[in-house]
């Protein structure tokens, strides 16, 4: 009890003390006004307007930012990019297509058959793998590379796109690096004849006459090729 009565008594004489440093006139003078055991900072006019100039130099200088920011792309124009990794404009050649196929056919399987020296065999290994991450860049999935047990010159590249469309889509999407390297790989083949590229529509069910009187769906109009490209 005495220490409780010690503290109490403290409390109230440092009270008074800043009571007595703030009194009537010394709370309007400095803008604060006593409240019992409080002391509240009085919004003076003056302060009001210095606040109100503050917030409205704040939004006029946003406001003229934000006008000037369109100017800025005048004068400070992106460099225009040229490089590897530009799209290629190489005109592809025309697919021979005699099945009826639609932008949703699919799955498409496509082979490419490499015949290649044995002698090189590593290095054409090794630059399929690139060749692989260009393919699934691009869409492509289930890529493999297999070589002929009773024909050691003979590899064949496989891969898969989900639908005819996408197939279209991803031989028009190689860069121009990933045309070069395609380019590479096509360089190992050897022989008299060329590359052979076949395009396999795994799920031919809608081109199959199971009716006598159902129209041959095998013969009509193609998809088209979406845009000049590369690829096989």
């Amino acid at each position: 009890m005495v220490r409780a009565t010690t503290r109490s008594h403290s409390a109230e004489h440092h009270a008074q003390i800043v009571g007595g440093h703030f009194g009537d006139n010394g709370s309007r003078d400095s803008g604060l006004r006593h409240r019992g055991n409080r002391f509240e900072v009085s919004q003076t006019p003056v302060r009001v307007e210095i606040a109100k100039a503050a917030v409205e130099g704040a939004l006029l200088i946003s406001g003229a930012a934000l006008v000037a920011s369109p100017l800025l792309g005048l004068w400070m124009r992106m460099p225009t990019v040229s490089g590897p990794n530009e799209l290629s404009l190489d005109v592809l050649a025309d697919l021979e297509v005699r099945l009826s196929l639609t932008p949703r056919s699919g799955p498409i399987e496509i082979e490419i058959e490499y015949r290649v020296d044995p002698a090189k065999a590593r290095l054409f290994y090794a630059v399929m793998q690139h060749v692989q991450l260009s393919r699934q860049r691009n869409g492509a999935y289930g890529w493999s590379i297999a070589r002929d047990i009773a024909h050691p010159q003979l590899w064949t590249e496989r891969y898969h796109c989900p639908t005819w469309h996408d197939y279209l889509r991803q031989r028009s999407r190689s860069t121009a690096s990933e045309r070069a390297l395609h380019l590479r790989a096509n360089e190992f083949h050897i022989g008299p004849e060329p590359i052979r590229i076949r395009r396999i529509l795994e799920h031919p069910i809608g081109s199959v006459r199971w009716k006598d009187d159902t129209p041959d769906r095998s013969t009509g109009d193609v998809a088209p090729i979406a845009s000049p490209g590369s690829g096989p």
